[in-house]
């Protein structure tokens, strides 16, 4: 095993994946006191915009724009969504399902 090549003695393991309980009610909290909050960029537009950070010289960090949408832009963005896809048939998308990718990744995991 990788510890005993390295020389150390391990007491316990933990896995993330154990943790992720913990992890909901630390991003509830952190939502309830207003320091989470959703970013309804695609993985596309956030690209595209670190992409011209880069390119002008910045550091590639979210712009935090979120934070500048009013209630009723973000009702809009909460809003389900519906459309009849021609190969999987009727899709529903509940806007405010959408997490911020810089907190959990796309697979689920957090960062």
């Amino acid at each position: 095993m990788l510890e005993e090549w390295l020389g150390l003695n391990v007491d316990d393991y933990q896995r993330q994946s154990d943790r992720f309980e913990r992890y909901r009610t630390v991003a509830e909290t952190l939502k309830a006191s207003g320091r989470l909050y959703a970013c309804y960029k695609t993985p596309e537009e956030l690209e595209f915009k670190r992409k011209r950070q880069m390119a002008r010289g910045l550091p590639p960090i979210y712009d935090r724009a979120a934070l500048e949408l009013t209630d009723e832009e973000k009702q809009q963005f909460d809003a389900p969504t519906d459309w009849n896809d021609l190969i999987r048939g009727p899709i529903h998308v509940e806007g405010s399902n959408l997490s911020d990718p810089v907190l959990i990744r796309e697979d689920g995991f957090p960062i």
